[in-house]
């Protein structure tokens, strides 16, 4: 068996993960989560459980897809990483940490970073209303990527959550 390798030495990788003081955040340092975390950190295109498990294999050829989803539920409960989950899609996994909003799509299930900076006015208003401290805000909008809003479009067809095509409510 060819010997484990952090998804940072992967040339695969297109960015470098951030390195992790596993003590700190109460865990035992394995391969398996150190390449599992390298893997969602290293794209930003949000990740389901089944490709990180196929690019893991490449790395450690042994590793299971059950031990992949223990894996993942652990580094969020941590907070090392976020999951997106909803309807019959499957979940999604963000490693990047900082504040940085998501739009989903309801139809494919993909999921991207969208750059709001007006969201921080939202976070400290919130804050002065109900006098909470801002942990963590995680906003997520829902709509349809552009692939399938062409694709409901060019059959004539409605699409999911009253929205018809040409954008407009119905």
């Amino acid at each position: 068996m060819a010997s484990p390798r952090s998804a940072s030495d992967d040339p695969r990788s297109g960015n470098r993960p951030t390195q992790i003081d596993w003590r700190a955040v109460g865990l035992r340092r394995t391969p398996q989560r150190e390449i599992v975390l390298g893997l969602v950190q290293s794209t930003r295109d949000h990740p389901t459980a089944d490709w990180i498990h196929h690019e893991a294999r490449r790395i450690l050829p042994d590793i299971s897809l059950a031990t992949v989803y223990r894996t993942l539920r652990i580094l969020k409960e941590k907070g090392l990483i976020h999951e997106f989950s909803g309807g019959a899609s499957p979940s999604r996994y963000d490693g990047v940490r900082g504040d940085h909003e998501h739009v989903r799509c309801v139809r494919c299930g993909m999921v991207e970073d969208v750059a709001i900076p007006e969201v921080g006015d939202v976070r400290e208003r919130v804050a002065e209303r109900t006098g909470f401290r801002m942990s963590s805000f995680p906003l997520l909008f829902h709509g349809l990527c552009g692939r399938c809003f062409r694709e409901l479009e060019e059959r004539g067809e409605r699409s999911p959550q009253g929205v018809a095509p040409g954008g407009q409510r119905i």
